[in-house]
């Protein structure tokens, strides 16, 4: 029995991020750093900085959204947030966006440029795991050859 493994194109989300005021800069540094380290963990890459519209580029995957709108919702310090697709479509209300839904439409120079670093993060990642494949042809190659050989 043959599997079909089929690569889906990843999409991305728009993400705006507004901090509690009286949140200090290390604290949202680190915030920041736990909020790309989540999205790592389940494949997801981040661009941008806050709080300018950030982009997250992600292999598609339905529920990645909803999953996102939690964890943001759970840290004390963000006061708000949206999360809107690549189809403009909101998720997540921030009465200080505009357009369609609240979702601005037209992208800005800062969300071209997080789109663009997150792509980065996303192409990186391939290149470390090409070269991890890579590193580990041989290996394989020495034990299929000693399987072969009854070893």
């Amino acid at each position: 029995m043959t599997t079909h493994h089929h690569l889906k194109s990843p999409s991305h989300l728009r993400l705006s991020v507004l901090w509690n005021i009286e949140l200090d800069e290390a604290s949202r540094e680190a915030h920041w750093d736990a909020l790309t380290i989540w999205c790592a963990q389940r494949g997801a890459y981040l661009g941008g900085t806050p709080p300018c519209a950030c982009i997250v580029l992600i292999p598609a995957r339905p529920r990645f959204t909803k999953q996102l709108e939690r964890w943001l919702a759970a840290q004390r310090g963000i006061s708000e947030f949206r999360v809107c697709s690549s189809s403009s479509e909101m998720a997540t209300p921030l009465a200080s966006m505009d357009g369609p839904n609240g979702c601005a439409s037209v992208q800005t120079p800062q969300e071209l440029s997080a789109l663009l670093e997150a792509l980065g993060n996303y192409q990186q990642h391939l290149v470390e795991s090409l070269q991890h494949s890579i590193d580990i042809l041989p290996q394989l190659s020495r034990a299929l050859r000693g399987w072969r050989s009854g070893s």
